[in-house]
């Protein structure tokens, strides 16, 4: 469980109201430790009276490595590059051969059915 004191620690903002300045660093620092400390996004956004989406904004604001969603929380590989998302899971294909375009016209056509010509309906 993590520590209540952290939690504790953050303000109630009143909702509509811009946070800048002074104020917004102190606010993006106390999110950041309760977050590092192991309190879940949705858990400060309830306690700080701000969107799911504006506590997650304001933890990448302040360079906070993200935990993965749901699982195992409790070791240190479990945090995401701070430039973004995930790994990737697979390798990248290696690139083909470029491929050559026909030049003429009748090279892209479809061979006409029998008893057709080419260019009369």
């Amino acid at each position: 469980m993590p520590d209540q004191a952290l939690l504790d620690a953050l303000p109630k903002i009143v909702k509509h109201r811009k946070l800048t300045g002074d104020e917004r660093v102190d606010v993006l620092k106390r999110l950041a430790t309760a977050y590092l400390g192991g309190w879940a996004v949705r858990t400060l956004s309830e306690r700080c009276g701000r969107s799911f989406g504006t506590v997650h904004n304001m933890l990448i604001e302040a360079n906070v490595p993200l935990r993965r969603r749901g699982g195992d929380t409790r070791g240190p590989d479990n945090h995401r590059r701070v430039s973004g998302g995930p790994e990737p899971r697979f390798a990248r294909a290696p690139e083909a051969a470029p491929r050559t375009l026909p030049t003429r016209r009748s090279d892209r056509l479809a061979p006409s059915p029998p008893g057709r010509t080419p260019g009369k309906r």
